[in-house]
This record gives C-alpha cells, structure tokens and sequence, in this order.
C-alpha cells in the first residue's frame, strides 16, 4: 500500500512516494513468497501523483497474486468530498494478463471489496439479480457440453467519471428443439435395444433369427408395420405381445409430447424496467 512518506517503522514495510519524486518500491512488493502464503487479493493505494502501474505489476509479490488493484489518487484540495481515484486492475493468472484501466471512480462506487473486484452482474444497487429464461426449461443430456458461456467486462461513464466495473456472464443455451439426445428419445433407443436382444436371445434355441431381423421385428412393431414372420415360440409371442402394448404407450407419450412442443407458450409480457425484472419471479 501505498502512502505519504512519514516516518516508517522497519516492521511495517510500506511504499512510499512524495509529489515529484520518483516512486521508490521497498522489500515488500518485491519479496517473494511461498504458493502457501501467496494472497488472493493486493489492493495498492497511490498517493503520489505520478505512478508506473506497469512497474509495479511485474513486482513477484503481485505476479502471483489472483487479482490486484491499484487505485491513484486524484489530488483535489478545494473539494476533498469529491476525490476521485484512478483505478487499475490486473489479473496475472488469467489467460489475458494484461493490466485493464477502468478510468476514474468516486470512492462510493467501490464502498467493499466486491464493488471492487466482482465476478458476477450486479445491479446498480449493489444487488444481485438471477435471471432465467422460460423458453430452456426441458433437460438435455449433453447440455453442459453444448450450452457455452461469455463473460464481457463493461462500465459507463457518467458525470465526468466512471461509475465502475461489472463483469456480465451471458449464457447461450442451445435450444431444446435442436438437441438430438434428450431424455424421451434416448429412453425409447435404450427399450428397442433391450427388447432386440431379449427377443433374440429367446429364439436363440427355437426358430433361429438373426439380430437383424430380431431388430427389424421390434422396430416394425414400434412403427405399427406387418411383421412377415412370426415366432412359433409361444415365449416369443408373449414378449411381443407386451412390446406391442409398451409400443402403444410410447406412441402415445411421443404424440403428447410432440403436440406440447409445437405448440407456442405463452410467453410473459416484455420487460421495460428494472422494478418489472425484480418482480418477474427470476423470469
């Protein structure tokens, strides 16, 4: 941290700087420590006027630390009330370490260490706002691997500095229609391969047929076709039977949920302002 250069105590290393003199770095930033005493989080508080972020960015103190922040001081003596402070941040760890200005901030915007460094959207009350969409609500086996997610970093500049920054995760789901392995289908693919090789295994040592046909057989009696042969097995015939009436009842359910999907919902009424968003129960 950095403050105006006083009379300092060995103990307490800190860095110092004075109006017009250039920055000197003391032993703290440069020292080095252990992967176990390594902090998550610097905050560097300038005081001097002039300041090479990039300089103390490379310092190993900060180069192994998650997320740094440096704040510089802007000097208003008539109207201390509306000091502002220059901020940087830096993430070395990330996969795009370079330092990122986020111009300059009133020190009401960053009140507690989350306005400072967040990672969620927050509103501009400080309030965290979950938002789902309606139109995704159906599972999907592969939806983790085929949804994706963006995180963008934006501010907004009002008043002659900037209000701060917030980091906007954007979820991009595949849609439901589009997904070719969801739970209905890939249930009815698992019964027709049960029901193939149970009914070939059971004329195994009556009229041979072969697993191909056993398949074809199934699939006909999905289908509702003609079966051109039948099993003399009276075993055999039983099983059928019931994959006739298990058939029946996954046609039934397929049309069902066939009909749910081309059909258009009722969609909520669009959002205009933020108190509609609050009270749209998360929708």
């Amino acid at each position: 941290m950095r403050v105006p250069s006083k009379k300092r105590s060995r103990s307490k290393p800190v860095m110092s700087g004075r109006k017009g003199k250039k920055i000197r770095l003391t032993y703290l930033l440069q020292w080095s420590p252990p992967g176990w005493l390594s902090p998550r989080a610097v905050l560097v508080l300038v005081a001097a006027q002039t300041c090479s972020a990039r300089k103390h960015f490379q310092s190993p103190l900060l180069q192994n630390t998650p997320s740094v922040a440096l704040l510089r001081l802007n000097h208003k003596p008539q109207t201390p009330e509306y000091s502002t402070y220059s901020v940087k941040v830096h993430f070395p760890l990330s996969p795009n370490p370079e330092p990122l200005s986020l111009g300059t901030w009133h020190p009401d915007t960053f009140a507690t260490y989350e306005d400072l460094l967040r990672d969620q959207f927050q509103d501009f009350s400080g309030k965290l706002l979950r938002v789902t969409m309606s139109l995704h609500d159906a599972p999907c086996c592969l939806k983790e691997t085929m949804d994706s997610c963006l995180e963008e970093t934006v501010g907004e500049r009002q008043l002659g500095w900037d209000t701060g920054k917030g980091a906007e995760g954007t979820l991009h789901h595949y849609p439901t229609g589009r997904v070719s392995f969801t739970p209905t289908r890939a249930l009815c693919g698992g019964v027709v391969i049960v029901a193939t090789f149970a009914y070939y295994f059971v004329n195994f040592r009556g009229v041979y047929l072969s697993l191909l046909m056993s398949f074809m057989i199934v699939f006909q009696s999905l289908l509702s076709q003609s079966v051109s042969q039948e099993s003399q097995v009276w075993v055999s015939r039983g099983l059928l039977g019931l994959w006739l009436l298990a058939t029946w009842v996954l046609r039934v359910s397929y049309t069902s949920n066939l009909m749910a999907f081309l059909t258009v919902p009722a969609l909520p009424p669009p959002l205009h302002t933020l108190e509609q968003l609050a009270d749209a129960q998360f929708r």
